[in-house]
């Protein structure tokens, strides 16, 4: 074990600094001379080696396959989606099965999210993944895509694996260390305003963390993100805990009892604690479910019953109307907020009796195609898409093979 403080290796180092936002997120909890080294890409500690994970999602699989089909012009439709996506996936034959099952998910779950996002705000243009700000060995990265409007507004999204949830926190330092880099983003367009949101793959659910002028971004910054970069940067003193295990100082962290002749390894159980705040009472969540709809709800459904009475259906694009309503763009508002409640709130149940499928587990993008094929069988478009369908029978939701078998489709059927 070295005997040299980390702290003083630290003061050594010369090379470039890599601050991200997810650093700033988890320093508050974490170890300062652990953080301040996890910004210096090139700092290795004494003894130390590291092991890197094969991670296929956290490698950057589904941000490859989201890159590539924001510029493929065949995902307007659910067909060419599924074409495009084919094509992505055959180049990670290697995946495990389940995970490729989940990355075709999570891809469709963004791309819808993407769409609904489009109809709540505008059309909005990719720019980049991993935009960075500053210079001369001083950077500032947030892991997250980045997006542009015509007008300059500019959106920033947090992936999330599971469901949305957007911040907990009065001052969230990942929205806030993001959102002042999307300003900075050296751009055509200047920005007029900046938007963090929150998706999460699993669901197509969204949440918005964070939205303001730029400068609201660098007051926000300059009094909650700027201290906690300098914190990031500067060898601060050890608080030993979970995240010890992974540490790359661990080899020579004073702070740590020195066990190497256990199995040749250095437990850390010495050093390892159970944080008070863990054994707080976990407290349910809240039930917010109203009793009854509200009367803007119970005016504006009137539209959804018109439309779903002359279509069968509330599977309404994002951007289309019904009697000058926005009808799709309320549809989608409704969908989120549904995802977003724990149970099923008076509004739901009424869109539901309306059209049990009218927010389904599974991509809208296949809710469109299966109407189309629903209501026009015979077109080429429709065909293929069925074939597709039979095709991939064992994988589809119950559901979805139940809408199938409604009109006549099963594995052994070809219409």
């Amino acid at each position: 074990m070295s005997t040299q403080d980390p702290r003083e290796q630290l003061s050594r180092y010369q090379g470039p600094l890599r601050v991200w936002a997810s650093d700033a997120e988890s320093y508050a909890a974490g170890c300062g001379v652990f953080s301040a080294a996890k910004v210096r890409r090139r700092f290795t500690a004494v003894g130390w080696e590291r092991r890197y994970g094969d991670d296929p999602i956290m490698l950057g699989v589904i941000r490859k396959i989201i890159v590539a089909l924001h510029r493929d012009e065949r995902t307007t439709t659910w067909e060419g989606l599924q074409e495009a996506l084919r094509e992505q996936m055959a180049q990670y034959a290697d995946l495990n099965p389940g995970l490729r099952r989940y990355v075709a998910h999570a891809v469709e779950q963004y791309l819808d999210a993407h769409d609904e996002l489009a109809a709540q705000y505008g059309e909005m243009r990719f720019v980049t993944f991993d935009p960075v700000i500053g210079s001369q060995g001083r950077e500032v990265v947030v892991w997250a895509p980045l997006y542009c409007s015509a007008d300059g507004v500019r959106e920033v999204r947090r992936l999330r694996v599971k469901k949305a949830r957007g911040s907990t926190e009065e001052h969230d330092r990942w929205a806030t260390v993001a959102a002042y880099i999307a300003a900075g983003v050296q751009m055509r367009i200047l920005p007029t305003k900046i938007r963090i949101v929150e998706v999460g793959l699993f669901d197509g659910s969204t949440e918005v963390v964070f939205e303001g002028t730029p400068d609201e971004v660098r007051a926000r910054y300059e009094a909650h993100g700027r201290p906690v970069i300098r914190g990031l940067v500067e060898a601060a003193g050890y608080r030993p805990g979970q995240s010890c295990q992974k540490c790359k100082l661990a080899g020579c962290c004073p702070s740590l009892q020195d066990l190497s002749g256990c199995l040749g390894q250095q437990h850390l159980l010495a050093a390892i604690g159970i944080p008070l705040e863990a054994a707080r009472a976990r407290v349910g969540p809240r039930d917010s479910r109203r009793l009854t709809t509200t009367p803007r709800f119970d005016t504006d459904v009137a539209h959804a019953r018109s439309y779903a009475a002359r279509h069968g259906h509330l599977a309404a694009r994002s951007r289309e109307e019904h009697e000058g309503f926005p009808i799709g763009r309320w549809l989608a508002e409704h969908r989120q907020r549904a995802r977003r409640t724990a149970g099923t709130s008076p509004q739901a149940r009424v869109l539901a009796s309306l059209d049990p499928w009218w927010n389904p587990p599974w991509p809208m993008r296949w809710q469109y195609a299966y109407h189309h094929a629903r209501t026009h069988p015979d077109t080429p478009r429709a065909t293929q898409w069925i074939t597709t369908q039979r095709q991939a029978w064992p994988l589809l939701h119950p559901g979805q093979q139940q809408l199938l078998a409604s009109i006549g489709i099963s594995p052994g059927t070809l219409r």
